[in-house]
């Protein structure tokens, strides 16, 4: 799945009950969206990943409860904890 906004290349994987976030989606944030542009074109970054956030929480909404995200970093978590522990998922 595409997911721009931590980069313009980001990707998330999905599999049968496990879902791939890399740097997009962590358990409890999102992937920061100022490391790799410039200040210009931070604005853009973040309408993407504002965009990209909004197509995942409906995306996610539509999977089993109990499916994995993996993120990049940090706790491994299901669907449903990730809905309840991040504010961007709330």
């Amino acid at each position: 799945v595409v997911a721009p906004g931590h980069t313009p290349g980001s990707r998330i994987v999905i599999f049968e009950g496990i879902i791939f976030t890399g740097d997009v989606v962590f358990s409890n944030s999102i992937g920061r969206v100022d490391l790799y542009v410039d200040k210009s074109e931070q604005v853009q970054m973040r309408k993407q990943m504002t965009a990209t956030i909004k197509r995942l929480r409906e995306l996610f909404k539509t999977l089993p409860e109990d499916w994995y995200i993996c993120p990049g970093h940090g706790e491994i978590v299901t669907i449903k904890r990730l809905f309840e522990i991040n504010p961007f998922f709330k």
